[in-house]
Order: C-alpha cells, then structure tokens, then sequence
C-alpha cells in the first residue's frame, strides 16, 4: 500500500516523453484536421438547401408551354438518351431515374404534334456493345401500341457530343432546316445547348426532369443536417459541370 501510493507521487519517467510525445501530437492533430474536413465536406455536399439553390440556378427553367396542350412546337423532336437500362439476365428494358425524356417524346408522338422523333443514344459501354438505348427505348414504345414510324433510332451517339453531330447527319440526310425541339434534362440542357450550337443545329429547349424545387419548402433540419439524397442530387451536378468545362477545354463547345 505504501509502495503504492509513492508510485502514485513519483511516477517515474513519462513513457511518451521525447520524440514519442511528437509523433503522436502530429497524428493527433492530422486526424482531427481529417475529420473536420469530412465533417465540412459532408455538410456542404449533402445540405438540401444549398444543393437545391444550386439545382435552380443551373437548370432552364420549365417550359411554360405543355406539349399535350399546346400544337406550337416544330415538327421535329431530338430526345437526348440516356433516359433506360437494358437488364440482360431478366430481358427487360426498364425506364432509369430520367424517364421524363423518353415520356416527352412519347406524348408528342400521342398528340400528333411531331412529325418524327430523332432519339439519340447509343452504347458508351467499353466492352459490351450488344444493346444500343435509342433502338431499345423504340421496342419500349412498342408496347404502348405507339405508331413508331415516326421514331428515328441514332444508335451511333456516345456522349452529348455526338449527340448533336450525328443528329446533324441526319437531319442534313432528311433535308431538314428548321429548328428542332430539343428534349433533356434541364441539368443537362446546358451543356446540350452547347454542343447542338456547335455543330449549327437550330434547337427549341424544352428541358424535363426539373431537379430544382422552386417552392423551397425548406425544413429546419434541411439547413443543417445533411441528407444521403442531396449528396446524390450534388454528384449528378457536379457530373454536368466537369463535363461541360472538360468540353470547353478539349474545344468541343465555344
């Protein structure tokens, strides 16, 4: 017991004395700076708030005309794929998180307001080349008993830049001058923009799949606790602005 409490008073040399002591204060501090950064990165990527703000400013807004009630539109329509996914072991052709695109299209094939309806996209895939969207969202409209005659496939197009080259080729093909309705994502409608207006092909935005809230009825906890969906809103617009500046870089937009 003695002996105890004297150990007590004099403990002896500190074990993390010297260099020890060092080492561990700069992981110490490092970790705590690495777990700030997440924490600030996980606040600002995943806040509802900002990434709705952000969403808005972005996108083009809604078309205050409505294809099924309006006949005002030109007879052309370019979809801009992207809009299903092919499930090889079921057989299936199934509308992904952007079907208002295909659903854009098919209205107006419906109503009769388009003469033909270009859909543009191929296979970006590096290894399987079998499935081509553009002619499997053809087959998708078949099932509807939709009169796809007036449905031009581009199975050619990989990227939004070949997008507006090949429906150029086309349209050149086809004799056509006047503009075209051009349908996307309004995230996506930018960079679309850009690249139809390169190649020199007259366009009518009419962007869908509006991921802006405008109402903004925001809730106290959408200011300070992130959400799993905003990081993901966040990730598909980061997406849009690497690729629209990486266009802008290797000159394939002005």
């Amino acid at each position: 017991m003695i002996l105890a409490i004297l150990r007590l008073k004099n403990p002896g040399p500190n074990p993390l004395s010297g260099w020890k002591r060092i080492v561990i204060s700069v992981y110490y501090h490092r970790a705590r700076a690495h777990v700030f950064r997440a924490f600030f990165i996980l606040f600002i990527f995943g806040n509802t708030v900002l990434t709705n703000e952000l969403f808005i400013w972005w996108e083009l807004p809604i078309s205050t005309k409505k294809i099924h009630l309006d006949s005002n539109f030109p007879k052309t329509a370019v979809v801009l794929g992207g809009f299903g996914t092919y499930h090889v072991h079921s057989d299936w052709y199934r509308l992904n998180d952007a079907p208002e695109r295909l659903l854009s299209g098919m209205e107006g094939l419906v109503h009769q307001r388009f003469d033909r309806v270009l859909l543009s996209g191929g296979n970006s895939n590096i290894f399987d080349k079998r499935f081509f969207d553009a002619q499997l969202a053809k087959n998708y409209l078949c099932r509807f008993k939709i009169d796809t005659s007036k449905v031009i496939a581009d199975n050619r197009s990989r990227n939004t830049c070949e997008n507006a080259l090949f429906t150029k080729q086309i349209l050149d093909s086809l004799s056509i001058r006047e503009p075209v309705l051009l349908i996307t994502s309004a995230a996506h409608m930018r960079r679309s923009i850009a690249c139809f207006d390169k190649y020199q092909v007259k366009i009518v935005p009419y962007p869908v799949q509006h991921i802006g809230n405008l109402e903004r009825n925001y809730s106290i906890t959408s200011y300070f606790i992130p959400n799993v969906l905003a990081m993901e809103k966040m990730q598909n617009l980061l997406h849009e602005w690497v690729g629209f500046i990486a266009y802008k870089l290797a000159g394939k937009i002005d």
